[in-house]
């Protein structure tokens, strides 16, 4: 009986919670998201209390969906 138990409680917790998000998750479109990456560097130097901060390398990104079928 203890195993049965476990069983349904396992079940009830891995499997409700994403029929709950199947019923919440409406689309609303277009969709946009923006994303970045920055690579920088930072330097300090102690004995004269001088620092200076520079981008090395930086990207930026776009995806999102026009409708059901087609996104970019």
């Amino acid at each position: 009986m203890h195993d049965r138990s476990l069983f349904v409680l396992f079940f009830v917790s891995f499997f409700i919670p994403s029929i709950c998000a199947q019923e919440a998750d409406s689309v609303s479109y277009p969709s946009m998201k923006i994303s970045g990456t920055l690579k920088n560097k930072f330097e300090y130097a102690s004995e004269t209390g001088m620092s200076r901060f520079s981008v090395r390398n930086s990207r930026i990104g776009a995806s999102g969906n026009i409708n059901s079928f087609s996104g970019y």
